[in-house]
């Protein structure tokens, strides 16, 4: 079961967004979620991972960058963290789960 993240009165299924991250040449994993911002209002967050050749090249602030030029106005993250794997389970898939979790 996919779960939805709620993001301005839009229903958004985080596997769309991930499909339109993977177009920067730079990621290698990507995962999205939907957290609370500072008015506890649902928004936008991307846990991504790069490929070897742009680690120490590419920061957060250039991938906000591009998804903010890239992607419509409800589906860019207004955050991204950088991490070095992307956790995922013993098939492949985002353990969005710990994610969430990392963000209690």
């Amino acid at each position: 079961m996919v779960e939805m993240i709620n993001f301005k009165g839009d229903s958004i299924n985080p596997a769309d967004i991930e499909e339109k991250l993977y177009k920067n040449n730079h990621i290698l994993q990507a995962a999205v979620i939907g957290v609370k911002d500072e008015n506890d209002e649902d928004t936008i967050k991307a846990y991504i991972s790069l490929k070897e050749e742009s680690r120490n090249k590419i920061t957060s602030k250039d991938l906000l960058k591009w998804a903010k030029e890239n992607l419509l106005e409800n589906e860019y993250p207004r955050q991204i963290v950088i991490l070095d794997e992307v956790p995922t389970g013993t098939t492949g898939k985002v353990l969005r789960r710990q994610l969430k979790e990392r963000e209690q």
